[in-house]
């Protein structure tokens, strides 16, 4: 949940200020014990500016009490009240779309907004909606509302309070602090950050680059990044859960007699397919990202000895292109912890059978691929654009003909030209357990439900689920999403239908979704 927290405060803009927790004050006042308390926006502040940063603490203090005195009790009333008014200003701008008064949103009323209005916030919006619509009716009530924001302003690290650093100032540990001892104590501070400027870094980098801790390359060896968004194909094991796609970027390694140094990272749940020249690689450091797919990650075709995993998001952000600007900050940071410079950093949105190191892709996002084989309780069947046939039986025959299969196949080749790759569970090397999927991901399992006749596409795009399934395929998000109709007198399946939207054949209602 942190993590969702922390992309709202820098997404949304109806979300400002966030808070941390108070610190905990050392037992004995030292300067250098308060400085790491202090957030490094005050630090530097007090380094540029010492007799404005004074004069700014004590009119916080005067802000909190009229004689200019702070204590633990009064800095928590204030929080309180500030809290209470950050949550009223962000519920009044969402409530600015409850067009018909009754203290709920709803996705038309958005829609009508956006039709006629300022466009600007619609990305924010749309996504603090589906955030704070916990049971996906569409709508979201002046409780869900209150539920995110709260959740949202208590556990964002963001910015700091800044009354609570006041507290910080307490020299003697009476637990309350006035204009003198307040001064007292920046004078020692700004002598100690004069004295060490470092002291001024980025304490967030600092935990960051703490935690990625990883095998040092060799002299010897070439030291190579590979980042992207997703892999080319789809997964048949899933590294992250059934409820999450799994993707498959084949890395061919090229001969050569330098040994490679390679760390990996993208926002999708990645299985790292490595090929060629295999032999080469020296150490193989996989890193899973914060995101929204992609709690870990996956490694075959090396020996275990050859890979290291560090925590998500531990060293550095997945990028999608070499020539950025936030590619050049993440690779300047990623010194602090790796004691060379990067030699090849190789970055694609989409990683379609890349070469390392030279970088080519041998694949390309939207190519036309050839066949699509789907295994089911050990038999293949094999779908292409004339049908579907089972491998080993009768290869010239006339293949099986399925409504809208042959095009639910090109959408899959569209999103990943390298179809499905069936990976071997015992093979997988992961940073969390590895399973088969009950039902594939995506494109990839709508053919497979397709298949096997509990699916059927019709005429006009709707997928009847004419016999039960055990659950909707996952990812259904975005531009893969469908739009179901549940069949009479057939269960509900497991798992999440994400933004397709799920009708009722019985009522014609649209009983599951957020995009009703």
């Amino acid at each position: 949940m942190h993590h969702r927290a922390t992309k709202f405060c820098g997404l949304v803009s109806f979300i400002g200020l966030c808070i941390t927790a108070a610190p905990t004050l050392p037992q004995t006042w030292t300067p250098e014990e308060t400085a790491n308390q202090l957030p490094t926006a005050i630090l530097r502040s007090l380094h540029q500016d010492p007799s404005g940063f004074q004069t700014q603490a004590v009119r916080r203090l005067f802000a909190l009490s009229p004689e200019g005195v702070a204590t633990p009790e009064r800095v928590e009333s204030a929080n309180k009240v500030r809290f209470a008014q950050q949550r009223a200003q962000h519920l009044r701008r969402f409530f600015a779309h409850d067009l018909d008064g009754d203290g709920q949103v709803t996705k038309e009323e958005l829609e009508t907004i956006f039709l006629v209005g300022d466009t600007n916030r619609r990305a924010e919006t749309t996504l603090f909606r589906l955030e704070a619509d916990k049971d996906q009716n569409g709508i979201v009530t002046y409780a869900e509302a209150v539920r995110h924001i709260d959740g949202i302003l208590e556990q964002n690290t963001g910015r700091s309070r800044h009354d609570w650093d006041l507290m910080v100032f307490d020299m003697n540990g009476d637990k309350t602090v006035d204009v003198a001892e307040v001064s007292a104590a920046i004078e020692e501070l700004t002598k100690l950050v004069d004295g060490d400027p470092s002291l001024m870094r980025s304490k967030s980098h600092s935990k960051r680059t703490e935690a990625c801790v990883v095998p040092q390359p060799s002299e010897a060896a070439k030291v190579v990044v590979l980042t992207g968004y997703e892999g080319d194909a789809v997964s048949t094991v899933a590294v992250s859960g059934q409820g999450r796609e799994t993707s498959v970027a084949t890395v061919i390694i090229e001969e050569g007699n330098e040994p490679l140094w390679i760390f990996a990272t993208a926002l999708d749940s990645v299985i790292w397919n490595m090929t060629g020249a295999t032999d080469r690689i020296e150490r193989f450091v996989a890193q899973p990202q914060t995101g929204r797919t992609a709690p870990a990650v996956g490694v075959v075709g090396l020996e275990k000895g050859k890979v290291s995993f560090v925590p998500t998001s531990a060293c550095m952000r997945y990028l999608t292109d070499a020539d950025d600007g936030r590619a050049r900050i993440e690779l300047a940071r990623m010194t602090e912890w790796l004691p060379r410079q990067v030699d090849k950093l190789i970055a694609h949105y989409t990683l379609a059978k890349v070469s390392v190191p030279s970088g080519r892709l041998q694949g390309k996002k939207g190519s036309r691929g050839g066949d699509l084989v789907i295994t089911e309780d050990g038999r293949k069947f094999v779908i292409s654009r004339d049908g579907v046939r089972e491998l080993g039986k009768d290869h010239n025959g006339t293949p099986q003909q399925i409504d809208g299969i042959g095009r639910v196949a090109g959408e899959l080749r569209r999103y990943y030209p390298g179809g499905i790759v069936e990976v071997p569970i015992e093979d997988v090397l992961a940073s969390s357990d590895v399973e088969p999927y009950e039902v594939l991901p995506q494109q990839a399992g709508l053919l497979q439900l397709m298949r096997s006749g509990a699916l059927r596409r019709t005429d006009d795009g709707y997928f009847l689920i004419q016999s039960p399934i055990s659950r909707f395929p996952a990812g259904l998000n975005g531009g893969h999403s469908v739009r179901f109709i549940l069949g009479k007198g057939v269960p509900m399946p497991a798992g999440s239908s994400g933004h397709s939207p799920v009708f009722s054949e019985e009522t014609g209602e649209c009983i599951v979704g957020t995009r009703c």
